[in-house]
């Protein structure tokens, strides 16, 4: 889990203190997290801030990075902060569909990717936030995109993979089998 400020996703529970984490068993790592492995500089991230083209987005991610917004809005009930963020989440998708209709989606600017890894000498970066599962080579540097967890509402199925690093440092992508009917 990456930790990088509060956004839609995060600001479900009003208490994101070492309880959260020590029930789930995840560690909170900061945004971008670097960490070297197998003679190789990984850099993790979202990944939302390499999409600079996006000016709506990045407006909307400067905004819910203040902690006086931040603040008002954990204030606010539960169910509030759940509507709020299932309208947010709808206009993102609509946005979206209107983008591929388009054909002018909007991904990562490459001089953001660029100035990611040489900001933090980095070999290999690992992100998600676009949902478009891939490997990308940039020069000498490798970027993976993780793919969604979401239900696939034209076929009822869940999607989702993982990137598993190998103790050679290989990074594999696992792409598991899930069942029309699994909600989990």
């Amino acid at each position: 889990m990456t930790r990088h400020g509060t956004d839609h996703d995060a600001c479900t529970a009003s208490d994101r203190s070492p309880p959260a984490t020590e029930a789930t068993g995840a560690t909170l790592l900061n945004d971008p997290h670097i960490f070297e492995f197998a003679s190789q500089r990984y850099v993790i991230t979202h990944g939302d801030q390499l999409c600079t083209d996006d000016i709506a987005y990045q407006r909307f991610r400067a905004q819910v990075r203040q902690p006086q917004w931040q603040s008002e809005f954990l204030a606010r009930p539960l169910a509030d902060r759940k509507g709020i963020i299932a309208n947010a989440r709808e206009q993102s998708r609509q946005h979206q569909q209107q983008m591929q209709q388009a054909e002018t989606i909007m991904d990562v600017n490459r001089d953001a990717v660029a100035n990611l890894f040489a900001s933090n000498h980095a070999h290999i970066m690992i992100h998600g936030h676009t949902h478009r599962p891939a490997l990308h080579q940039h020069g000498n540097h490798l970027r993976y995109v993780l793919s969604d967890w979401d239900r696939d509402n034209s076929h009822g199925q869940l999607r989702g993979d993982w990137l598993a690093l190998q103790l050679d440092g290989r990074i594999e992508r696992i792409q598991p089998g899930i069942h029309p009917h699994s909600t989990s």
